[in-house]
């Protein structure tokens, strides 16, 4: 009889255990899904300190996510958004005409 009962709770022991961890890894596979579902934006900057600022800000936000969503590699797994830093264009005067045929000394 107390056999039967060790065996059963062992039994349950081991049920539990499983479904806790499935439950998790479900916690888990959401939030990195929606954390990557986030990550769809696209921001592009000229400002060389803007873009560095904004990248810096949306990793701090991609950790924050990740530590409340319990994971210990979430945050490395997904960035928290991108942004792409563009360069000003060179603005030449309207009336600029390179000069190509430049005198050629003789």
């Amino acid at each position: 009889m107390n056999a039967k009962v060790v065996i059963f709770s062992a039994f349950l022991l081991v049920v539990s255990i499983v479904v806790i961890h499935l439950a998790y890894e479900k916690r888990y596979q959401d939030a990195l899904a929606e954390m990557k579902a986030e990550t769809k934006q696209v921001y592009t900057v000229q400002d060389k300190d803007m873009a560095l600022e904004m990248i810096r800000k949306e990793h701090v936000k991609t950790m924050l996510r990740a530590y409340s969503a319990g994971m210990k590699d979430g945050a490395g797994q997904a960035n928290g958004g991108l942004v792409k830093y563009t360069p000003k264009p060179r603005l030449d005067p309207p009336d600029f005409k390179p000069d190509l045929e430049q005198e050629k000394p003789k």
